[in-house]
């Protein structure tokens, strides 16, 4: 059944998703949806405390309120204290992009009607599959609308005395949370070698231990970059991307974040079968390239592509 003939266009839509920093950016085609085929609609995101900023710059946010599931709403009193605090109650639709429990029972207490997905289609990326869940309520039609993070601002003033941006600089993002999906250490070395060689300067990012130890290895055969690991909150993430303009990463919120602020972007994905449902469709950002199990030669060739020329 459609209902889009009986839906206002000011309606409040609450989007649920309180996983990691690239599921939230994931979001970002169907909260421009919304405000497309509702303009008057007002967009409330849900998110994790740690990804507060991940969601509240997104087009079409509104706000954010954080659902903080390891702290202050931890379990069933923790929940209870959410709902009640919670400054949007009775909103129109609750949307919660993944299978989770707490996040629909939560959706229940605070919105008219929830909607979630139902059959995923995984010929669809998982930015459609969540765009595609307002064709529950219209028969719009849902575009795939590319990704946008709109941050402003310079490069953060603490990071202008080692980053020249009058030199070849290039991001470097290798790790993930997921083992499976990292930059093999004997790759990143012959691809830090090769961009420095080649005059880059490389900027390593990351967050964790995984990533101090995954730099503590890059220097240890020899390599030289600029350590930005565990230095950056999300904004200044953003920003170094924007101002740079120019990134490497493998499957992770980084990833996302590059090609969404308009960064020019290598994907690499290192686990099978896997680029073509949560990496983004060259043909929608002609800001990415994407690749499964790159050699060191095919990234710096995508480098050169013509419509990378204008940041290097």
């Amino acid at each position: 059944m459609n209902f889009s003939r009986n839906i206002k266009s000011n309606k409040t839509f609450l989007v649920f998703n309180t996983a990691a920093f690239g599921d939230v950016l994931l979001c970002n085609s169907l909260v421009q949806n919304i405000k497309n085929i509702y303009p008057e609609s007002k967009v409330i995101f849900i998110a994790d405390k740690n990804y507060r900023d991940a969601a509240f710059y997104q087009k079409g946010v509104d706000d954010v309120v954080i659902y903080d599931k390891k702290g202050l709403n931890k379990g069933i009193l923790g929940l209870i204290k959410f709902i009640r605090s919670f400054p949007y109650k009775n909103a129109d639709y609750s949307i919660v992009t993944y299978k989770n429990f707490r996040n629909r029972l939560i959706s229940k207490f605070l919105a008219k009607k929830t909607l979630h997905s139902k059959n995923i289609n995984k010929n669809f990326s998982m930015q459609e599959v969540h765009a595609n869940i307002l064709a529950q309520i219209t028969d719009s039609e849902i575009v795939n609308f590319p990704i946008k993070y709109e941050v402003e601002g310079d490069l953060p003033e603490k990071f202008r005395g080692f980053i020249d941006k009058t030199k070849k600089n290039v991001v470097f993002c290798g790790i993930s949370k997921n083992l499976i999906k990292d930059f093999p250490i004997d790759l990143a070395v012959e691809l830090v070698n090769r961009l420095s060689s080649q005059g880059y300067n490389v900027i390593l990012t990351g967050a964790g231990q995984k990533s101090k130890t995954f730099a503590d290895e890059l220097r240890q055969n020899n390599c030289e970059f600029i350590d930005m690991v565990n230095k950056t909150t999300i904004v200044e993430l953003a920003q170094l991307l924007k101002t740079v303009g120019l990134l490497i990463s493998v499957d992770t919120g980084t990833m996302h974040l590059g090609y969404a602020v308009g960064a020019q972007t290598v994907c690499t994905f290192f686990e099978q079968n896997t680029k073509d449902y949560w990496g983004p469709s060259e043909k929608v950002y002609k800001n990415a390239k994407v690749f499964q199990n790159p050699t060191v030669d095919e990234i710096l060739n995508a480098l050169n592509l013509p419509e990378f020329n204008d940041n290097l």
